[in-house]
C-alpha cells in the first residue's frame, strides 16, 4: 500500500527469522501491517460497493446489454455479437434459445425432433408479430436446420422477407462431417448417430486443457480467441445430456433436402472454410437447391461458429437482405 513507504516495517538485529518475528519489535510491526492491510481491504470493498451502486442506479440496463452483446462474445449467446451490430443499425432483434438449450426449458413431451424445432420457429415468428416485409429469419447450425424444417410446413412469404442459414446442413450430417472421416461414410448413419452424437453420457463438469483443445479443433478456425472457445465449451457442458442425445439422434437421421424448395424468399447461406462439423460442401448443396439464393458466403479461416468468429461479416449479410 502507499502508506507502507512512509513506515519502516523491517525488524533489524541478529537472530533467526523466528526470533525476530516473535520479538517485541517484530510483533509490533506485524500488528501494524495486519491493521493496515485490513483497512485497505475495507476501503476497497466500500468503494467498490459505492461505485457498483451508482452504476446500477444511473446507467440504463439497455446500455449494459448493448455493451456485452456487441463487444464481448464470450459473455453473450452465440448470436450476441451479431445482435449488437444489428441493433447498432437500428434493427429490432428477437432471439431465443432452442428448446432444451440455454435459457429455454426442457421439452414437456421430450420431443426434440427436427419437425418440432421447425414448429418453434413458427411460434416465435407468430409471437413477434412483425410484418413479413420487415422480417428476416436467421439461424446457425441447428437453428438453420430449424428454418428449413419450418419452411417445409408453413407459408414462408406470409412470415418473412428473407432468411439466413449459417453453418448448416440438411442431410448426411455424419457422413459429411470431416471429424468422422471415412468412418462416417462406411458405417450406418443411424448406428453412428446413436453411438456418438446420440450418447447421453454426461460431459465433464469443468473445462480441461484436453477438452478445450478438442473444442477448438472441432468447432473453430485458427483465429478464434480463448474466450470464444471457452464460451462454446461451457455451453456444451451446460446442455443437459438427455437433450444433447435426443437432438443428436434426430440430426443423424436428418433429410431436409425437399424442404429447401419451399424457402422461396431471398436467402443468404454462410459457411466457414475450416468448418469440420458442417463443411462448406453442405452450404454449397443448400445454395444450389434454393430457389431464391441471395448469396453464398464462405468465410476464410472460420470454423463452425461463424456468428462468434466473424460477427461483422454475418451481420452485414443479414442486414443486406
Amino acid at each position: 500500500m502507499e502508506g507502507h513507504a512512509a513506515m519502516d516495517m523491517s525488524v533489524a538485529g541478529g537472530g533467526s527469522f523466528r526470533q525476530r518475528l516473535f520479538s517485541a519489535r517484530g510483533l509490533t510491526a506485524a500488528s501494524h501491517v495486519y491493521v493496515m492491510e485490513w483497512a485497505a481491504v475495507l476501503r476497497d470493498v466500500v468503494l467498490g460497493l459505492a461505485i457498483a451502486g451508482c452504476l446500477a442506479a444511473w446507467v440504463p440496463d439497455a446500455w449494459w446489454r448493448t455493451l456485452f452483446l456487441a463487444r464481448h462474445g464470450g459473455l453473450a449467446h452465440v448470436w450476441g455479437p451479431v445482435i449488437g451490430l444489428l441493433r447498432d443499425r437500428g434493427m429490432r432483434v428477437v432471439a431465443y434459445d432452442l428448446r432444451g438449450h440455454g435459457s429455454s426449458g426442457l421439452a414437456a413431451d421430450g420431443d426434440y425432433s427436427i419437425e418440432r424445432f421447425g414448429e418453434d420457429v413458427e411460434a416465435v415468428l407468430r409471437a413477434a408479430g412483425s410484418p413479413a416485409a420487415e422480417t428476416v429469419v436467421a439461424g446457425h447450425s441447428l437453428g438453420g436446420m430449424s428454418i428449413a424444417a419450418w419452411a417445409a410446413h408453413h407459408d414462408v412469404r406470409a412470415r418473412v422477407a428473407g432468411a439466413a442459414m449459417t453453418n448448416a446442413g440438411v442431410d448426411d450430417l455424419l457422413g459429411g462431417a470431416l471429424v468422422f472421416g471415412a468412418l462416417g461414410r462406411l458405417l450406418s448413419q443411424r448406428r453412428l448417430g446413436r453411438a456418438l452424437v446420440g450418447s447421453a453420457i454426461p460431459l465433464p463438469p469443468l473445462s480441461t486443457p484436453v477438452g478445450h483443445a478438442a473444442i477448438r479443433y472441432l468447432a473453430f478456425g485458427p483465429s478464434a480467441t480463448d474466450a470464444e472457445v471457452g464460451f462454446y465449451e461451457r455451453m456444451l457442458i451446460e446442455t443437459p445430456a438427455s437433450v444433447r442425445a435426443a437432438t443428436g439422434i434426430a440430426l443423424s437421421e436428418l433429410d431436409l433436402r425437399a424442404a429447401l424448395a419451399r424457402l422461396t424468399v431471398p436467402t443468404v447461406v454462410i459457411a466457414g472454410d475450416r468448418d469440420r462439423l458442417t463443411p462448406p460442401d453442405h452450404s454449397e448443396r443448400i445454395a444450389t437447391a434454393l430457389p431464391a439464393l441471395a448469396e453464398l458466403i464462405v468465410l476464410e479461416r472460420t470454423g463452425h461458429m461463424s456468428p462468434l468468429e466473424r460477427p461483422r461479416e454475418v451481420a452485414d449479410a443479414i442486414a443486406a437482405l
